[in-house]
């Protein structure tokens, strides 16, 4: 793990003295904390990557909204509880799709991080200034945390796991088609 000018500041300012030989406990004491963090994925973690995938307002008002949509602010466009009634209902179902596909990306991916950490397919090293090498295969996923004098990354690839990456894309493309579908709606109240 490489570390920043920005970090080295930081550690100079918490009194890390970097020149004193530090203490690197063995692998297992260390190794529960490593899995825990990137041979799973906390339900925490799930709900976020929906959340951000879904990108829609728990509550619909016409202010959240015109944030979402500049169109709403940009045309003068006001929407009466009907309205919002309505574009409710336009993307209830495409909202529905989005989060089933992005539960299920998170279903596979807690698996697949499982599954490799399992088979021991990550790297560690002691924290050092030398980098983790690169793979040379490209990862759609990648997490990489440090704990006590030790670093892990974990990388999955497409290859690996293509199941993943249609879920991941097939929810974001809901997505984008449902806020077309809010555009539409939208420009026809502007006319």
């Amino acid at each position: 793990m490489r570390l920043t000018p920005e970090l080295l500041e930081g550690l100079a300012a918490d009194g890390v003295d970097l020149n004193q030989p530090i203490e690197i406990p063995p692998w297992e004491d260390v190794h529960s904390h490593f899995e825990q963090e990137l041979g799973s994925l906390s339900q925490e973690k799930a709900d976020a990557y929906v959340k951000s995938v879904l990108d829609w307002p728990a509550e619909l008002s016409a202010a959240v909204l015109a944030k979402k949509f500049p169109l709403i602010s940009e045309r003068g466009i006001t929407l009466d509880d009907l309205q919002l009634a309505e574009i409710d209902a336009l993307v209830s179902g495409r909202n529905h799709e989005i989060e089933s596909l992005a539960v299920q990306y998170c279903d596979g991916l807690r698996y697949a991080l499982e599954s490799e950490w399992r088979s021991g397919r990550f790297h560690k090293a002691p924290v050092s200034s030398r980098v983790i090498p690169k793979t040379g295969r490209r990862a759609f996923y990648a997490a990489a945390t440090g704990h006590r004098a030790w670093a892990a990354k974990i990388y999955l690839y497409e290859e690996d796991y293509p199941e993943l990456r249609a879920l991941s894309a097939g929810a974001r493309q809901a997505a984008t088609e449902r806020d077309r579908q809010v555009v539409t709606y939208l420009k026809a109240q502007a006319r």
